[in-house]
């Protein structure tokens, strides 16, 4: 991390040069990004594998890009677990409670209607390469059922061929079948353009 104290004399020449290379970072970091993207439109799951190996060092085959089983309760601690219960409980209270009303005005011979309907389906993205997030999944998945989405697709990268077992539990217990092992941006554009194995 750097740190650049506000007390010294060049304090904003030292600042804009830390900027400035971050503005340099982001630009490579664009391009990088634009041909992940197109390559991923052009050749699917040819480009979900080879990315999966080079970004995440996951040896995947076709096969293994949708995840078929999802329960791991074994490998996690069941306190930890009834926590989460807990607060999916709590999170989808605190979401019922924002879903909004439709209504109906008829005044004067005219009717004036709003009428709120759900997302067909949503794409969510749940790290779990360097930095594993639990909580993402929840609090992404929960509105999206409490709002009415009927497909909900999880992208989730694995590490060394392995999901983290507290995001297995989770998707077992929020009950999402769609859920493929991919990460990065890779896993945006599957989901944005469809593979042979991604609608």
């Amino acid at each position: 991390m750097k740190i650049i104290k506000f007390n010294n004399n060049n304090f904003f020449a030292e600042l804009d040069l830390h900027l400035s290379k971050r503005i340099e970072n982001s630009q490579n970091i664009y391009q990088d990004v634009e041909e992940i993207i197109k390559d991923v439109k052009k050749n699917g799951n040819e480009a979900l594998i080879k990315y999966a190996k080079k970004i995440d060092n996951i040896d995947l085959s076709e096969n293994d890009i949708k995840l078929k089983t999802f329960s791991s309760n074994k490998n996690v601690d069941t306190k930890i677990l009834l926590s989460f219960e807990k607060a999916i409980k709590n999170i989808t209270n605190f979401h019922k409670k924002q879903l909004p009303n439709n209504y109906e005005i008829d005044q004067d011979d005219l009717k004036l209607k709003s009428v709120w309907r759900p997302l067909e389906s949503v794409g969510l993205y749940i790290p779990g390469g360097k930095a594993v997030y639990p909580s993402s999944l929840i609090m992404n998945v929960i509105p999206a059922k409490v709002s009415g989405v009927k497909r909900i697709v999880l992208m989730t990268p694995s590490k060394s061929n392995k999901i983290n077992p507290y995001i297995l539990a989770l998707i077992d217990e929020l009950k999402i079948s769609e859920v493929y092992q991919i990460g990065g941006a890779h896993s945006i554009a599957a989901l944005a353009f469809g593979t042979e194995s991604i609608k």
